[in-house]
């Protein structure tokens, strides 16, 4: 979550954030690890709700105010929301979650060892998307 002292569209932050610097280098990668090309103008349908996909996310629930999307065929999610703060300021919030395996008989379960080992680069990345989102809002 970070504050700003503006109150941005939900559309405006879903271009900032899936169109900022940072994050067209993981479309990119996208692109080549899983076939899932998108480009700038997919980025604007999302942020416009004509489209509801965007490279392997796919949209599960949206307002005015939020945005969740899930990867297909996966256990990630992602979450985007605008909340109008006091003095015409905002907090942007970020959140990406790995939904936890089904639970196996006898076994509980979790997010497996590949999520868990990447973990503290996934932290420090949202943190850098979030950050790259306000710098791409605060050109506008």
């Amino acid at each position: 979550m970070a504050h700003v002292g503006f109150i941005p569209s939900l559309s405006e932050y879903i271009v900032a954030m899936f169109d900022s610097p940072v994050f067209r280098i993981e479309r990119a990668l996208l692109a080549l690890a899983a076939f899932k090309p998108s480009f700038a103008k997919d980025v604007a349908a999302l942020a416009l709700a004509e489209n509801d996909q965007l490279a392997c996310w796919k949209t599960v629930q949206r307002t005015q105010q939020e945005l969740l999307m899930k990867v297909e065929k996966g256990r990630v999610r992602t979450w985007l929301m605008v909340e109008p703060a006091q003095g015409g300021a905002s907090k942007l919030w970020f959140g990406s979650a790995i939904v936890p395996k089904p639970a196996q008989t006898g076994k509980a379960g979790g997010i497996g060892f590949v999520f868990r080992t990447l973990m503290g680069f996934h932290k420090l990345y949202s943190r850098v998307l979030l950050r790259a989102a306000i710098r791409g809002l605060k050109q506008d």
